[in-house]
């Protein structure tokens, strides 16, 4: 260590050779001075190319890098600030620098499903039966029946004109349905004109709104008791009311749509003669 030398205020160590630590050097023949700068590099920040995505034949989608300074390495291989996504695939971006790099990468992904709609155009319902419409896709999609139904399939009782629109991301396939009052039908089940539906929809839409039964003009009922069972024997409702009739209600709740099975004593007047007559059976609910 040489000697201390004053450097304005402070006292400074001078080594042998007349250097002044973080000053330079100098002696009697001249000085020389040195400099050096030292600058921090931050990795590069995170980033995202956006969500996946779901295009349609013949469309592509533009993936673009940040702004930066760093450098720019797609998937295939190219370095430029943009990618232009054509077909199905993972498409990645990295950005590094010499303190590390970031990565993001995107699923592109083409929608070539067209819904196929394969129903009569034309149905027969008989009183009583019940029609299934079904427009089930065998990939997602969106179903919006004429009913509000939003369901792939719907359950009708009823006459009338049905459509169904179908939609995907890229297609969409529409189909009208004309349910026609059945000729040649089968009359429903009647036993001395007394008529117990097998179908109904309890909806609030004015059809088939409540299962009862409904008698012919020529009996006179005088008393009636019955029961609704579900499908494992619990009783969901009772009454002794003239005429018998269920709301599809259990304690105010509505009951789920299934098979209900009954049980209903009937006495009635056919004339001066009292009879009568148990009816036991089920009854499919609807929505």
């Amino acid at each position: 260590m040489g000697k201390m030398v004053r450097h304005g205020s402070r006292i400074i160590p001078q080594d042998r050779s007349g250097c002044v630590y973080g000053y330079g050097c100098s002696n009697n023949c001249g000085s020389a001075t040195d400099t050096i700068i030292v600058t921090y590099l931050d990795a590069p920040d995170t980033f995202t190319l956006g969500p996946d995505a779901t295009l349609c034949p013949g469309e592509t989608q533009t993936l673009y890098a940040p702004a930066t300074s760093y450098t720019i390495l797609w998937q295939d291989g190219s370095d430029q600030t943009s990618l232009v996504a054509n077909q199905a695939g993972t498409y990645s971006l990295q950005i590094s620098n010499a303190c590390g790099s970031e990565t993001d990468e995107l699923v592109v992904e083409y929608d070539y499903n067209i819904p196929q709609l394969n129903l009569a155009p034309s149905i027969s319902l008989c009183p009583g039966d019940l029609v299934t419409l079904d427009a089930t896709q065998p990939f997602p999609a969106v179903y919006s029946w004429s009913t509000g139904a939003t369901s792939p399939a719907i359950q009708i009782l009823t006459p009338g004109v049905y459509t169904i629109d179908v939609g995907t991301t890229c297609s969409m396939a529409s189909l009208e349905v004309d349910v026609l009052p059945g000729v040649d039908c089968i009359e429903p089940d009647v036993h001395n004109d007394i008529y117990i539906p097998n179908v109904f929809s309890p909806n609030d839409d004015g059809i088939n709104d409540v299962f009862a039964l409904s008698f012919g003009s020529d009996l006179q009922v005088t008393a009636m008791t019955g029961s609704i069972f579900d499908r494992w024997g619990n009783l969901v409702y009772s009454s002794e009311a003239i005429p018998f009739q269920w709301d599809g209600l259990y304690a105010n709740d509505e009951v789920l749509p299934g098979v209900y099975v009954y049980h209903i004593k009937c006495t009635y007047l056919e004339g001066s003669v009292e009879r009568e007559e148990v009816f036991a059976g089920d009854v499919t609910l609807v929505k």
